[in-house]
């Protein structure tokens, strides 16, 4: 399922632990991978999430018009959490980001990211686990979004490691 990325690689395992029990809450999704190259500090942000056992999350949130707004969820998640937890964690974050109140229904999307470190070639690939959770507008209205009518695109997962 993941490929190698080096000779050594950090956070593999926990990446596919991360995954299993994604797909046992919410069923079958996409599952994509890629790599990126980052300085140092992005990397060394990226092996502290990866002990933490934290992924990062995004939202597309829909409205009954078939819009839809995206965001990134400034606040890493831990898996750890029971499925209310975490679905909790997500709305909050929705709520506090845009002032819209949003059910999440279902991942959309996981992105794995094999992280290298520009600054250290040899140092070894780093994997970090990029959620996209899918979510219906129950109340309230974006702030500074707007509903785009074209929201199936997925917008790019690994922008800020």
């Amino acid at each position: 399922m993941i490929g190698s990325m080096g000779d050594a690689v950090v956070g593999r395992e926990s990446v596919g632990e991360h995954i299993d029990l994604l797909e046992a809450r919410y069923g079958d999704f996409s599952v994509n991978q890629t790599t990126v190259t980052v300085p140092a500090d992005g990397y060394d942000r990226a092996r502290d999430r990866i002990d933490a056992g934290l992924i990062d999350a995004y939202v597309r949130v829909w409205n009954d018009e078939g819009e839809a707004f995206h965001m990134r969820c400034e606040q890493a998640f831990g898996l750890s959490q029971d499925e209310g937890t975490l679905e909790a964690s997500v709305r909050a974050a929705v709520r506090e980001a845009t002032g819209v109140d949003a059910v999440v229904e279902d991942v959309s999307r996981v992105t794995i990211a094999g992280i290298r470190n520009e600054d250290e070639p040899e140092a070894p690939a780093l994997y970090r686990l990029f959620v996209l959770f899918d979510a219906n507008h129950a109340s309230g209205t974006p702030d500074d979004l707007e509903w785009e009518a074209d929201a199936s695109a997925v917008p790019e997962f690994v922008s800020s490691v």
